[in-house]
């Protein structure tokens, strides 16, 4: 695809009017080539039910701890019933209890769940 009705930027490709129209503006003092990845901004932590569940186990002992790959995907129940005061994984002690895949000793399950933009965003992985 080349640009067009782009005035002095006409019959470029995407990179080339890019690169182009940068360097006019850097030579104008106007602003200047960066890149800015917007994806560090995000906080993927919700306190609901909806979402995918965050592979992690809490050990007093341990710290965090990656849920081990043959115990994925971390399936959310279904006998949940929200009542908009709070995490409601919070409240399912059958949920969260768990024992630390490192050392065995009682640990507790993350009970947020990562908001659904970072499951669509993604797909591409």
């Amino acid at each position: 695809m080349l640009t067009v009705n782009s005035g002095k930027y006409d019959n470029l490709g995407y990179q080339a009017a890019f690169d182009a129209i940068g360097a006019d503006l850097e030579a104008k003092g106007l602003g200047q080539a960066r890149t800015q990845f917007r994806l560090r901004d995000w906080g993927i932590s919700r306190q609901r039910y909806w979402g995918c569940p965050i592979p992690i186990i809490h050990c007093e002992a341990c710290g965090d701890v990656p849920v081990p790959a043959d115990q994925l995907p971390v399936v959310l129940p279904e006998d949940v019933v929200p009542d908009g005061s709070g995490s409601p994984l919070a409240k399912m002690p059958e949920f969260y209890e768990c024992n630390c895949p490192k050392c065995g000793q009682p640990a507790k399950r993350e009970t947020d769940t990562m908001d659904t933009f970072v499951e669509s965003s993604w797909y591409f992985a």
